[in-house]
């Protein structure tokens, strides 16, 4: 009988449209690369939650077969690349190329499984499970724009500015071979989605500046927008259950 309810168990949590697998990948990715960033073994880690996440989101976005072959098709493709590029960081061509190509795989799988994600969050009652289908979507929101200033900034190193305490922590991490950024672009992501701004890090490109704002614009819609409607949809579920 436990075995039963184990398989039971596991079933639910691989069923499509259920978020709160994705959701747990994604809150311990934003959660475990500031840690783990600067250590050897970081990239390898935080890949393997790339990963996790990308595959959690794949079997998740829908029980459509096409959607799914392409969600998994986008998610194998982006991981080759992005594996392959930090298994051969050290080569001397190309690592650029497989680098942007992977981000570019992602984000269009991201933009993918965002807008399935958000079809399927709008069309029914709203339940705890759409709930975390939607801080998906905005977590997903900004580890989109993430990937687009690290490809940013792969192109343009001058594209961001970073202030002096930042400098020396990247000059350091640097001096150890182990440079990474993508932890703070998270960070500078998040804070820009959220419309915080410490001022730590800005951006100082054409397409930096662009990206910035866009993001800016972009979390302040979908909060105002999205999570209004959906709040407004549970409201008159709500009301109805209460009059029948």
């Amino acid at each position: 009988m436990k075995t039963h309810k184990q398989i039971g168990w596991l079933s639910d949590l691989v069923r499509p449209q259920n978020y709160s697998s994705m959701l747990v990948t994604s809150v311990t990715l934003i959660l475990i690369a500031p840690l783990v960033d600067n250590t050897p073994w970081g990239r390898v880690l935080m890949l393997l939650l790339v990963i996790l996440s990308m595959l959690s989101g794949a079997v998740a976005i829908s029980d459509r077969k096409h959607e799914k072959v392409v969600g998994v098709s986008l998610a194998g493709l982006a991981i080759f690349f992005l594996g392959f590029a930090s298994v051969f960081e050290s080569a001397l061509f190309g690592q650029t190329y497989f680098w942007l190509i992977g981000d570019g795989l992602a984000l269009l799988f991201f933009l993918v499984t965002g807008t399935i994600m958000l079809r399927d969050i709008f069309s029914g009652e709203v339940t705890g499970n759409r709930i975390c289908g939607a801080i998906c979507v905005y977590l997903l929101l900004g580890l989109s724009f993430a990937i687009l200033h690290q490809a940013v900034l792969m192109i343009d190193p001058h594209s961001l500015r970073f202030n002096q305490e930042l400098l020396e922590s990247i000059s350091e991490a640097q001096q150890t071979g182990r440079p990474r950024v993508f932890s703070m672009l998270i960070y500078y992501s998040f804070c820009t989605l959220s419309t915080l701004g410490y001022g730590d890090i800005s951006p100082v490109g054409t397409i930096a500046r662009t990206l910035s704002w866009l993001e800016a614009v972009c979390g302040q819609m979908y909060l105002t927008i999205l999570v209004a409607r959906l709040v407004g949809q549970y409201g008159n579920a709500k009301s109805r259950a209460a009059i029948d």
